[in-house]
């Protein structure tokens, strides 16, 4: 069997470096390509003769189709075939024909260019660490392990540069491996027996001769016909055979489809759902995006599975399997290969953070990342588009959403559960864990109305805890196994939220209750006491934004936490940038920004920690880059804090810093290479934690 897809390529070495971000559900794809027969877009002539072509094996040959009406699509409609084809009755035969003639039937391997070798095409279904099925995919697995082994083989006939020309020259396959006179294509053949051969192939370079394209192409479908390998053709992504968007290959491709009644998958019109076709834009007009390189391995795995199953006999996967959206929503995947937490998985010194990116207010997730405080090691887990929102206690999973779907995975991305599709994405925090990792608290959306939930782990379900009226915009997490404080208001875009109070819900069905004069509130791991910044202050020389506590179950009095110096400077107003409970709940560290409101910027940050043990107020060293957006993080044993902000650097471009400050000897440590995390994009980390490993 065949899998083709003629996708252009040039030689040059690529990276293997690679993880999807895999389209899933829905059914058909809406092409916005230019409609066949326009101006600019001119279908192949194709003429169709009474009976059409019909290769045969050498010896005997195939059975006759049977005189039915022909409803196939047209050529010229070659747009509007469907991506995952439907496999005819002679197609089946082709194939069973080669099992008689020795061919294996989990075997199939690669023919095709630098956009063909398994870092970029198939390979990662060989090793399950590197890819994740949707439930809604489940299925695949099926067709993942019955080709187990040929996934990520370097096979004889995969090379940079290889186009349908040289596939058959003789010079061109490797002497070490084929034999004198063989092509790379019969080469394979011999050597590994396949039942499907995929075939990725650069682009024809000179559109005035494609009809020698075609040659070869005859060639190509007449020497796998002879050997009983079913070609299972494919249109490929890109244009750039010549200017113009006018495509000349994928017609040639949907013409000899139809001639020879052979399957064809449509993988532009897949593509075409993607950013600019799946085309990258700073390239050379044909390479692939990762977002295409990853949707050309998934659509082909379901043209696969598509044939395996009809030439076998079993039925079709559940409804929605075999196709995707016009607007697909990715899979939780990771990002980094070959293992994407080599040090993390046991590894005490290791934060997780979920990235923010703004473009002039737009703002749009960066992805979730582990850094390594020991070796500076930056590990990507999950990409574009993904946010972290919690870490369980044990360390064990992960709350993560990619825009209204919110997803439970494993540390390293893997076994993710998907908890919902309307989850609110709107403000910093709207997902936490709660009672030890039974429950999740989180905030759902629904036509414009946002409600609280509480997602039950045992049962797969979640309870609305709030009515309509409450409007909960964010959540502010706390060991309570019983009750959810949470902020009531509303938000008109991501980021851009305003705040109408503090509420509390139980889990039984009593109404909310407000926490008056309550701003930001952060509870105590031990569940006694909570911090927050009370609005009632306003002294000369300080500023508005108190730090006071008061214990959960006697809301008065509240006690005020320091007295902090008041700062010097022209218009500058010290504030209350951020606050945070150590792990034992003895201390709580604060930051205090020095905001110029003459130059519109943070000036230095100071730092405070508040120690219960002896009510003491102790300074630390100042951060002198300032900073905004920031975040912080204990360690497990109350030693040491990692703080996150934002500085914008003389050129203009915009850093993420990570310091790290251990009290034993007072020294605050840059961690980060710099140079890591620059963008000229405004770029915050949006929740970071340091979680303590459980052996």
């Amino acid at each position: 069997m065949i899998l083709l897809i003629l996708a252009g390529c040039a030689p040059h070495p690529l990276s293997t470096t690679s993880m999807p971000n895999t389209p899933a559900g829905g059914t058909a794809l809406p092409t916005t390509a230019v409609a066949p027969g326009s101006p600019t877009e001119q279908p192949v002539s194709v003429s169709t003769p009474a009976a059409p072509a019909q290769p045969t094996f050498a010896g005997t040959p195939l059975p006759t189709l049977s005189a039915t009406p022909d409803t196939r699509p047209l050529p010229a409609d070659w747009r509007d075939w469907p991506y995952v084809p439907t496999i005819s009755a002679r197609a089946i035969e082709i194939y069973k024909k080669g099992l008689t003639m020795g061919n294996d039937p989990h075997a199939f391997s690669v023919v095709g260019d630098c956009q063909s070798i398994p870092g970029v095409f198939l390979g990662k279904y060989d090793d399950v660490r590197l890819y994740h099925l949707d439930p809604a995919y489940a299925a695949l697995q099926e067709t993942i392990d019955y080709y187990k082994g040929s996934f990520n083989r370097d096979g004889n006939a995969v090379r940079g540069g290889f186009t349908a020309a040289t596939i058959l020259s003789p010079l061109q396959a490797d002497p070490e491996n084929c034999k004198p006179g063989e092509t790379p294509l019969t080469c394979e053949f011999r050597v590994h027996k396949p039942s499907i051969l995929i075939i990725s192939l650069e682009t024809w370079a000179d559109p005035k001769t494609v009809d020698r394209y075609e040659t070869y192409l005859r060639q190509i479908l007449d020497k796998s016909i002879e050997h009983g390998v079913l070609p299972l053709l494919g249109t490929k992504a890109d244009v750039a055979e010549v200017g113009g968007g006018k495509h000349v290959i994928n017609p040639i491709i949907a013409k000899l489809a139809y001639e020879y009644d052979l399957p064809l998958w449509n993988f532009w019109r897949s593509a075409q759902a993607l950013s600019n076709g799946g085309i990258d834009p700073n390239r050379d007009g044909f390479h692939l995006t990762q977002e295409g390189w990853d949707l050309k391995s998934f659509v082909a795995l379901q043209a696969l599975d598509a044939a395996r199953r009809a030439v076998s006999g079993k039925p079709a996967p559940p409804a929605g399997q075999a196709s995707l959206t016009a607007t697909p929503t990715p899979i939780l995947t990771l990002t980094s290969l070959p293992t994407p937490l080599p040090i993390c998985n046991k590894n005490p010194d290791c934060l997780v953070f979920g990235l923010m990116e703004s473009k002039d207010g737009d703002l749009q997730y960066r992805g979730v990342y582990w850094f390594d405080l020991n070796n500076q090691k930056l590990t990507q887990m999950a990409g574009e588009g993904y946010n972290l929102q919690d870490i369980s206690a044990d360390r064990q999973h992960l709350l993560i959403n990619y825009n209204h779907s919110l997803y439970i995975s494993a540390p390293d991305g893997s076994n993710p559960l998907k908890i919902s599709d309307l989850f609110f994405d709107l403000s910093k925090q709207t997902a936490y864990w709660m009672d030890g990792g039974k429950k999740v608290a989180w905030i759902s959306v629904k036509n414009g109305q946002t409600a609280l939930q509480l997602y039950d782990m045992a049962a797969g379900t979640s309870k609305e805890l709030t009515h309509p009226e409450d409007s909960p915009i964010g959540l502010y997490p706390s060991p309570d196994p019983l009750k959810i404080y949470w902020q009531k208001g509303t938000c008109s875009a991501r980021g851009v939220c305003n705040s109408a109070g503090v509420w509390v819900s139980s889990l039984e069905d009593a109404p909310a209750q407000e926490l008056s004069g309550v701003i930001s509130p952060v509870f105590s791991p031990d569940g006694q006491t909570f911090a927050f910044m009370d609005p009632i202050y306003n002294r000369p020389n300080e500023f508005n934004d108190i730090l006071v506590m008061e214990k959960i179950k006697e809301r008065l009095p509240s006690r005020r936490l320091g007295v902090f110096p008041a700062a010097s400077g022209y218009m500058v107003r010290p504030r209350l940038a951020g606050y945070a409970w150590s792990p034992d709940s003895q201390k709580i560290f604060a930051l205090i920004d020095d905001h110029s409101n003459y130059f519109e910027k943070s000036l230095k940050l100071h730092t405070y920690m508040i120690a219960f043990s002896n009510n003491r107020l102790y300074q630390y060293k100042d951060l002198e880059n300032g900073g905004v957006m920031p975040q912080l993080s204990w360690s497990a044993d109350s030693s040491q804090i990692v703080i996150s902000t934002t500085d914008r650097l003389k050129s203009g471009e915009y850093r993420i810093n990570l310091e790290l400050l251990t009290f034993a000897n007072l020294v605050v440590t840059p961690l980060l290479d710099n140079q890591n995390l620059i963008d000229t994009n405004y770029t915050y980390i949006t929740n970071v934690y340091w979680p303590a490993y459980q052996k």
